[in-house]
């Protein structure tokens, strides 16, 4: 994710002043440990119902291969999903709080609650479904 309409890159800071969108609420630093269905979203602000979160690492070999397929999704779609990328090693309580053990790890949010995980290299296509199933629901 390094194209000029890309994803945000999302720190502990950043991540505990986005907007819960269920709830209009900030979520604050308790809301990034603890329950995994805590409605916080690493990178859903108020003006999308689904967002996409990749937590992996500059030295990750399939995070590298990842981060194209996450750039064409969100070139494909626009404005409508808000992608964003989290490195472990800079945010590891914030990996850490979503239960990422293992790199790549995409968390699906709709409303600001994690609704999906995919761990490994997937095809686009796996990525393309979760997105449009959380979209219709």
């Amino acid at each position: 994710m390094n194209g000029a309409n890309v994803v945000s890159q999302v720190s502990e800071v950043d991540a505990a002043k986005v907007a819960n969108q269920s709830s209009g609420r900030v979520a604050g630093n308790a809301g990034l440990a603890s329950d995994a269905r805590t409605p916080v979203a690493a990178a859903a602000p108020v003006a999308h119902h689904v967002a996409v979160v990749e937590f992996g690492a500059v030295w990750c070999p399939p995070c590298r291969v990842l981060l194209p397929l996450l750039d064409e999704l969100s070139d494909e779609y626009g404005g409508a999903v808000k992608f964003a990328k989290v490195d472990c090693d800079e945010s590891p309580d914030l990996a850490s709080s979503f239960g990422v053990m293992s790199m790549p790890t995409v968390v699906f949010f709709r409303d600001g609650v994690p609704e999906n995980k995919l761990v490994g290299l997937r095809p686009k296509q796996a990525y393309r479904e979760i997105i449009d199933r959380l979209a219709r629901a």
